[in-house]
């Protein structure tokens, strides 16, 4: 006996596949469970037929007869012998003289052959749906449409050998009927005469055996189905191939299962899994698809938290997701935009400034009606996520043919962006993915990987931006009234052009702020009063989010929204609040991040991007922004190198110097806590320094860093070799005393290269170059890379091939290296081609002078320059003109 199968984890990782080799087939149980109708059954359909057959010309009295004779025949122990003979009287009896009979009686019993409505969700028919739509073929011995309502794909029957083909290999979607559908009469198998047929056609025979032989397969709602002489004379053919056929798997229930399993005559690959009670299937077979494995991915359904539930207040101003899926949701022309590009590339790019509508554009994207034959799902990088939630690889699972993913907000963790673009660019799968993003000022850039600016410049799909019009702010209008008064109700009029175009001065850009505001004043509207004042949304704000908290988290939040406001648009590390820990009424407003090596370190901001300027608004005195933030920059240095660099990147320089000014007055309370800034950090907030702070400030700050130099090499070593490089060009530029420190590096040559696998190779590149007057350094790093020379070469793939180049020029001493970034550079020479149009064309031109040894590569990328010659020229514009004759 073999055992149970304890889960059925691995049929789920099958299905994680790109094109997983599963055929899900499907027994009468599944017809019998979605209908309640007698005839879902073999015996009840049989019945049916010979009911059938006492309407046209047999007796009632041998009717009944029959029907007794069949009960005995599907008594235990089932007599499959003569269940057929029954079938095959019945299926003589109906074609003789002619077929039309047997026509009219398949046409009888399931025209109106439905699923009926049922109070479980999912059902076993929308759990079958959801395995096909994760890439398995649905296979069925049935004659029924219930699989081709629930699917909308087409029967595709055992007598259409070419098409039967396609199916099996993807060329086209459709249901397997491998004992025929009951709208092609010539393809139902039901008796003797019939089964010969399909049982003797080879090529089908052919067809079933590759399918047995490359797939695993699983039955759902099988009863005695294995036993018929199509099924059965496939077993006994599989019997001769012993244990090693891919495994198989018997859904049932736990009687069902246990007896399969002990049956002397089952194949040695075939398992059961027995569940309860048939209550339980639903949820099993969904429990199979990669969407259950999602997280931290959610699916676009009911329980995303981005619609209005059921249920709550219909002046919320948050569209349902009925609301969506009727389409009622007013669309912009960007949508248009959108489509057209994810029908072109696979993915597009929306990037616009704050509440514009940009999730809402994601979502109805998520929600057209080609889209909800296929799932979508979302992922906020605005929210905090866990450590043990790996986006990368769940984003591996959910990339399925005309699947939608949606990342929202990527601006607030570009390097988590840019990763999950490149793994969904490198094996998209004929997904579609669905970037958003707000418009805020930059921060330093401290890595390519951070950088989205590849993303929004991209040369053939650049970012869209929304952009929504006086005209767009009366659709809205209208959908809300609507929303509120009732679908019976009459629409709202449109106000006249030009209160549009005043309205859109002030809320064009602030929808989340446009909604509760003129959902306050729908009583005036309907009166032909269209003013429409920024205190008519301060008033929500004041009701829904001020007037709940208490004075600290109140204070606490306002600081947030200054940091938040439109102006500035950052984020406030957790200690630079003015009450620490006072956070707890917060969270439907605020959302928490953290970095740091250990994620102890925590920054907070409002969860929509241009709340802040309305909450501001909305208190009742007045906040005194620059008093807020240059407090906030005393509680936290992190917060001062933020605020400084954004402020001179908005060429605020009269700001810049009042903070100095005040960090100057209070530099006992903060330059202690220089050693909480990371390595990079120190020197962003150093050169600043340089200019608006005075000599005294200054030497004081390097003061405090250089007083523990034991402390200093420590922190040194927490950062990467180019940080590290960046630092001790600081520390030179700065006349500070460099002998010491180096003395001390080079105390530590192996801590020093253990950091060198986790530094750019431009970057690593660049600290050789500074480290060359200290060869125990450079020694050691050498020779950690030599020892794994192909971990160094898989990092070529994330460098620039101008950088690259450069670092190939360093290594020629090393040729262990070259030779391993060489041969994996060759082994995928069109992947390398495809960075050519990230790189500068006098960088690119450096690269392939440096590739004239290896004609592989240099041939991909000159092949790849050829198929887009304009392409390639647009990019002549941004380069000097020495370098262009280059």
């Amino acid at each position: 006996m073999a055992p149970l199968l304890p889960d059925l984890n691995e049929i789920a990782k099958i299905l994680d596949g790109p094109s997983p080799q599963l055929v899900v087939v499907v027994g009468t149980g599944v017809a019998r469970d979605a209908t309640g109708q007698p005839h879902a059954s073999w015996l009840g359909l049989l019945k049916h037929a010979i009911q059938h057959l006492v309407a046209l010309r047999i007796q009632p009295e041998w009717g009944e007869h029959l029907k007794a004779s069949l009960d005995a025949a599907f008594r235990s122990p089932f007599d499959l012998q003569a269940a057929l003979k029954h079938a095959e009287f019945i299926e003589q009896a109906l074609t003789t003289p002619d077929t039309k009979g047997f026509a009219e009686w398949l046409e009888s019993a399931f025209v109106d052959f439905k699923a009926r409505p049922s109070l479980k969700h999912p059902t076993t028919l929308e759990g079958l749906w959801d395995l096909q739509r994760a890439g398995a073929l649905l296979l069925t011995t049935n004659y029924d449409s219930l699989l081709t309502d629930a699917t909308d794909l087409p029967p595709v029957t055992w007598e259409e050998h070419d098409d039967f083909h396609r199916v099996m290999t993807r060329q086209k979607s459709g249901i397997l009927h491998i004992h025929g559908h009951w709208r092609r009469p010539s393809s139902i198998v039901l008796g003797h005469t019939s089964y010969k047929r399909v049982v003797t056609d080879q090529r089908i025979q052919e067809l079933f055996k590759s399918l047995w032989l490359n797939w695993h397969w699983l039955y759902v709602g099988f009863g005695n189905g294995l036993d018929d002489p199509n099924f059965g004379r496939l077993l006994a053919w599989s019997r001769n191939w012993g244990a090693s056929g891919l495994y198989d798997i018997f859904l049932a229930e736990q009687v069902k299962a246990v007896e399969i399993a002990n049956r002397t005559d089952r194949p040695l690959n075939l398992f059961s899994f027995g569940y309860r009670s048939h209550d339980a299937l639903p949820a099993i077979l969904k429990s199979l698809t990669p969407a259950t494995r999602a997280w931290p991915f959610l699916p676009v359904d009911d329980s995303l938290p981005q619609f209005r539930f059921p249920g709550s207040e219909k002046t919320v101003p948050v569209p349902s997701h009925k609301e969506y899926l009727e389409g009622r949701v007013p669309k912009l022309d960007a949508d248009t935009v959108v489509q057209e590009r994810l029908e072109q590339y696979g993915w597009a790019f929306v990037l616009d400034v704050a509440s514009t509508g940009k999730t809402t554009l994601a979502l109805r994207a998520a929600t057209t009606p080609e889209q909800q034959k296929d799932p979508a799902f979302y992922l906020d990088l605005a929210k905090e996520i866990p450590d043990d939630a790996d986006p990368v690889s769940a984003l591996g699972r959910l990339t399925k043919r005309s699947w939608l993913l949606i990342l929202d907000n990527v601006n607030r963790d570009a390097e988590l962006a840019r990763q999950i673009w490149d793994a969904w660019n490198a094996s998209s799968r004929g997904s579609r993915l669905l970037l958003v993003a707000t418009r805020v000022q930059q921060t330093v850039i401290l890595s390519s990987a951070q950088d989205l600016g590849f993303l929004v410049r991209h040369p053939s799909n650049p970012a869209i931006e929304l952009r929504p019009t006086p005209k767009d702010l009366g659709k809205i209008l209208q959908h809300l009234y609507r929303q509120v008064a009732g679908l019976e109700a009459a629409p709202l009029l449109l106000p006249p052009t030009s209160v549009l175009q005043e309205w859109h001065k002030t809320y064009g850009s602030a929808l989340t702020f446009f909604c509760p505001a003129v959902m306050s004043r729908f009583d005036r509207f309907t009166r032909g009063d269209w003013n429409l004042p920024p205190s008519a949304a301060a008033e929500w704000v004041r009701t829904e989010w001020l007037d709940p908290l208490d004075r600290q988290n109140r204070e606490n939040l306002l600081c947030v929204a200054v940091f938040g406001s439109q102006d500035l648009e950052l984020e406030v590390q957790s200690d630079a609040l003015p009450h620490l820990g006072s956070t707890d009424e917060l969270w439907k407003l605020v959302a928490k991040s953290t970095y740091g090596q250990f994620g102890q370190y925590h920054r907070l901001s409002l969860r929509e991007p241009g709340w802040g300027s309305l909450i501001l608004d909305a208190t009742p005195v007045p906040v005194p922004r620059d008093e807020v933030l240059f407090e906030a920059a005393l509680r936290h240095p992190m917060t001062a190198v933020v605020l400084n660099s954004r402020l001179w990147q908005r060429g605020d320089k009269d700001r810049c110097k009042k903070l100095w000014e005040r960090l100057e007055l209070n530099s006992k309370c903060w330059i202690p806590r220089m050693f909480e800034l990371s390595l990079g950090y120190f020197g962003r907030l150093m050169i600043p320094a340089q200019q608006f702070a005075t000599t005294t400030l200054v030497s004081d700050i390097w003061s405090e860093v250089e007083r523990d130099l034991p402390r200093l090499v420590r922190h040194i070593l927490e950062a990467h070799l180019g940080a590290i490089s960046a630092f001790l060009d600081l520390h030179q530029r700065q006349r500070r005393e460099t002998i010491k420190l180096w003395d001390a590096l080079e105390k530590e040559p192996e801590k020093l290269a253990a950091r060198a696998w986790d530094t750019p190779l431009n970057q690593l590149g660049s600290f050789l170059d500074k480290a060359q007057a200290h060869p125990a350094i450079t020694k050691a790093i050498w020779d950690a890379l030599e020892k794994e020379p192909e971990k160094l070469a898989a990092r070529a793939w994330g460098t620039p091939l101008g950088f690259l180049g450069s670092f190939l020029n360093k290594a020629q001493a090393h040729p262990a290296i070259t030779k391993a970034i060489w041969d994996a550079l060759e082994k995928e020479p069109e992947k390398l081609a495809a960075r050519a149009w990230d790189t500068p064309l006098n960088q690119l031109g450096s690269f392939l002078d440096k590739a004239q040894a290896h004609p592989a590569i240099t041939k991909a990328i000159w092949d790849a320059l050829e198929k887009e010659p304009e392409k390639l020229a647009a990019r002549a514009w941004d380069t000097p003109l020495g370098f262009l004759g280059s």
